[in-house]
């Protein structure tokens, strides 16, 4: 018998998608899924994000199922459901051997089925008059003339270009010589280079204007007082005479001489002393202070009654400055009472600790009578031994879904920054469907809208299970 290639057919609602072969589609490994990023992406919200669908081990294929995929195999017209292939122990363990004296069908969700198929490669073989055929059909068109001209006009153009390079560079082109040696090199900078003569600059003005300022201000000795009304006392500033005499002595004998630069800038700066004033004083008088020496006029101004001999130095008592203290009654309790903890920012997010799903009370009745038990995920060892099967079931496919709250919290969080755990308690019906989602935020930041789609997300799930069970399971979540 010929070697045989497995085919898998994608369809939709009876219709035909696409064709996967071995060899060419995929290797040892096909993976499906409602990711958009895999080979076959199935448009279903209810579907697994990944999960491998079909392998290959020992040169046999294998079928991974989900539980609710149905399958429809046919062997010499005969027809094998998923009870019939367990029986004949084609199906163990959610796989299923693809033999290839068989055909089948796999419903993999609603609307959404895959056939398979071995089949033996062949090659088409064209006769003569197909060869014929596609002989005249396959060679260009002929150009037309002003494709041509087109054509040839750019040749021409291409060919003139490169000439013209050529002839610029091996002509026209100046040549340039490198020296060999530093002396060399010196030579060729001596020759090139260009001599340029920088006339002396004119004697500046502003040193000569400023000596004859100097020379003809008068040398009266002018005081300038100062009055404290708090110690009595004025003070004098240096006469103009005074600083003439400072600055010769600073710049030196030569004083201020035109064109002069054999002195730096020098800069003097004078004290005078500030008093703080206030309503209410007297006038000061007393002899003015400086290096003028002349007698000074008595002080005027307001009294202060602000001492700053009263105020030590430095950081330290400063108590002296108080007036007063706090009149009232005073306390050292701590405020009480409820208090609610909000991460965030409050009035936008749901608080930790509160539910951001509700639970019909109906629900909540009918889920907490006799012999219904709240299982938690990890902890299905304590249920009784005959609810074990079915919440290892109901755990097993509550692991398959989370990937969809991933990929969910992965889009809404791009538009709102969330993070943090979340605790899920999920009503499930005898028949398999979600009466009821309750959501509480542990820790972090959730928005209501982020909670409101978690819920319409797992109401829309479906599972494998004849009696009621409220299932409650942890998820953390990174920013």
């Amino acid at each position: 018998m010929a070697k045989t290639l497995l085919n898998l057919k994608l369809n939709y609602k009876g219709k035909l998608l696409d064709i996967a072969k071995y060899g060419r589609d995929f290797r040892d490994k096909l993976y499906i899924g409602s990711n958009r990023f895999l080979f076959w992406q199935i448009l279903d919200t209810r579907f697994p994000d990944k999960m491998l669908f079909i392998s290959r081990r020992n040169d046999r294929f294998y079928l991974h199922l989900l539980p609710q995929m149905q399958l429809a195999f046919e062997q010499n017209g005969q027809t094998f459901n998923n009870d019939a292939l367990k029986a004949k122990k084609i199906l163990q363990n959610n796989e299923v051997v693809l033999n290839s004296d068989m055909t089948g069908k796999i419903e993999i969700a609603p609307d959404w089925s895959v056939t398979y198929e071995f089949i033996e490669p062949w090659v088409k073989v064209l006769t003569e008059e197909e060869k014929r055929i596609v002989a005249q059909y396959s060679r260009r068109e002929d150009a037309t003339p002003f494709e041509r001209l087109s054509r040839n006009f750019t040749l021409l153009a291409a060919v003139a270009t490169i000439i013209g390079m050529v002839l610029f560079n091996s002509l026209m082109k100046p040549k340039i010589e490198v020296a060999d040696t530093l002396e060399q090199a010196w030579q060729q900078m001596q020759q090139q280079a260009t001599k340029v003569e920088i006339p002396p600059p004119e004697a500046s003005n502003l040193g000569k204007q400023f000596q004859e300022e100097m020379n003809t201000e008068t040398t009266k000795e002018t005081p300038s007082v100062k009055g404290t009304a708090t110690k009595g006392s004025s003070t004098g500033t240096m006469s103009k005479e005074a600083a003439k005499e400072a600055l010769s002595g600073l710049l030196g004998s030569s004083g201020f001489q035109a064109g002069s630069t054999s002195h730096g800038l020098v800069a003097v700066t004078t004290e005078e002393s500030i008093v703080a004033a206030a309503m209410g004083g007297g006038k000061g008088s007393g002899p003015g202070k400086g290096p003028g020496g002349g007698p000074g006029s008595s002080g005027t101004g307001f009294g202060t009654a602000f001492d700053p001999t009263q105020v030590s130095s430095g950081s330290a008592n400063l108590a002296k400055l108080s007036t007063g203290r706090p009149t009232g009654n005073l306390s050292t309790t701590a405020p009480g009472g409820n208090v609610t903890t909000y991460v965030g920012d409050v009035g936008r997010i749901v608080p930790v600790g509160k539910v951001g799903t509700k639970v019909s009370s109906g629900v909540i009745t009918k889920f907490g009578g006799p012999g219904v038990r709240r299982v938690a995920e990890g902890n299905i060892g304590a249920a009784p031994a005959e609810n074990r099967p079915e919440l290892q079931r109901v755990e097993s496919q509550i692991a398959r879904y989370k990937p969809q709250i991933k990929k969910l919290f992965n889009t809404d969080s791009q538009i709102k920054s969330m993070y943090g755990t979340l605790d899920f308690v999920v009503y499930i019906e005898a028949d398999g469907s979600v009466a009821g989602v309750q959501i509480t935020p542990k820790s972090g930041e959730f928005y209501p809208e982020f909670l409101a789609h978690l819920e319409q997300l797992i109401r829309s799930w479906r599972f494998d299970n004849k009696s009621l069970v409220p299932y409650e399971f942890i998820m953390t979540f990174t920013k």
